[in-house]
Order: C-alpha cells, then structure tokens, then sequence
C-alpha cells in the first residue's frame, strides 16, 4: 500500500481524477434488442451549477405561464375559482391535500420520542424488556407522528376556514404554482445533469447526445433507464460516505 503511494506521488496524478465516480452502461432496446453502450461518470460541482441554474430558469417559465390566464398551462394544470361553486369545504379540502407531504414532515420534526435506553446491568429480565420497547418502538414512533400529524391538519383546516373564498382559491393557486413549479425544477435538474454526464467513450470527451434537445427528444424509457443508473452512482457516494462515518 506504502509502495502503490509513492507511485502516486512520482507520477504526480491529478487528485481530483481520483475522486470522479464513473461507469460503464450497456441499455438493449427491449423491441429491436439492439444494445448500446454508455459511459457515465457523476458531474462536478461547475456542471451541477449549470444543471441548477437551467432548472430554475425552467422553474421560473413555467410559474410565469401558470400565472397567465389565458396559458395553456394553467387552463390544463389548475382549476379556476369559478370551478369550486363557492364551496368553501372543496377548496379547503383540496389545499390540505396539496401540503400533505409537508404537514407530515413537519409532524415528524415535532415528535420527539426517546429511543429506548440500554439497560445499565447485566439483568436478564430488564434485557428483556428492553428488546420489547425496542421492537414496539417503530410503531409507538408512527402513531406519534400520525397523531401530530392530525393535529396540525385540524389546526390548519381551522385558520383556513376563517378566510374568504377569494383568499382561499389564492392559497390553493399559490399551493398548486409551488408543487407543480418545483416538479418542473427537478425534473430539470435530472434531466440536465443527465445530459452532461453520460458519453459516448469511455474518456468522457464524446457527449452521447448532440445536444439538450436531442436528449430531450429521447425514448422516455432510455431516459428513465439512464437516470436509474446515474442514481446508483449517487447512492456509491452515499453508502461510500456512511462507511467512512461509521469508521471515523
């Protein structure tokens, strides 16, 4: 080992070489069977940046097109107030749905349920009911989230009701703009970034694609396939990390 890093030192290798995370992808078409081969490798921090900054500008497009009343987007991605009949409980109902997934990450911040601790002694019987309180624990855990979660829920619908039709259909259109805005973000991001990590040569110099539209313009399930792939290559960093955690 001492010798392969002196070799390291005398050739003088690039060190950032070292840390770019790469691998081959072979995808067959499943009609023609025809296979082809990919190289990916993950993205650096200037092209994440320009991953980023196409996705928000795609972001940004779209929230101006939801804005407009007379765009196509708006007319098929949201519902008018005129469409809710004045029915205060529809409107409030469907507001509640959109924040979901945010009134249970917010339910899950707010639980704060101790683990159970390790017996202090050697004690056969308190050893015992240790391992019940932990096997219990994932449960205990979910209802306690599932019981905040309720209640911020009852919370909101309470200060919801409290507001005007009109107030209400501008909380559900701002609700709708930040869900479908942030889709179209991510979306982006992996899409780009995609893009600009996947070659044709194993040197990482031939872009596989000619250009974003032509990536765009792509099967959905060679995309889908390619970002599957780029994932896992995510996940070697992340499971790299938590090794490197669990032996500092």
């Amino acid at each position: 080992m001492a010798e392969q890093l002196r070799e390291v030192e005398k050739n003088d290798v690039d060190i950032a070489e070292l840390f770019k995370w790469n691998k081959e992808v072979e995808i067959e078409d499943a009609v023609s069977g025809l296979k082809v081969k990919f190289y990916m490798r993950l993205l650096g921090d200037a092209d994440l940046g320009k991953a980023r900054v196409f996705a928000y500008r795609k972001s940004a497009e779209l929230r101006r097109k939801l804005k407009d009343p007379n765009s196509d987007e708006r007319v098929s991605l949201l519902v008018e107030l005129e469409d809710f009949s004045d029915n205060k409980e529809v409107i409030i109902n469907s507001i509640l749905i959109l924040r979901m997934q945010d009134l249970y990450q917010d339910a899950i911040r707010s639980v704060n349920l101790p683990e159970p601790k390790e017996p202090s002694k050697e004690d056969l019987e308190k050893w015992e009911e240790y391992q019940k309180e932990v096997d219990e624990y994932p449960q205990r855990y979910k209802e306690a989230v599932t019981k905040e979660a309720e209640k911020i829920r009852e919370e909101d619908m309470k200060e919801l009701s409290l507001k005007s039709i009109d107030e209400l259909y501008k909380t559900y259109e701002s609700e709708v703009i930040g869900k479908l805005c942030q889709e179209e973000m991510n979306d982006n991001f992996y899409n780009m970034t995609i893009y600009l990590s996947t070659f044709r040569d194993k040197n990482f110099k031939v872009s596989a694609f000619k250009n974003f539209e032509n990536y765009d313009n792509a099967h959905r399930n060679l995309k889908a396939k390619l970002k599957e792939e780029y994932r896992k290559l995510e996940l070697g960093i992340e499971t790299l990390k938590k090794l490197q955690e669990a032996t500092d």
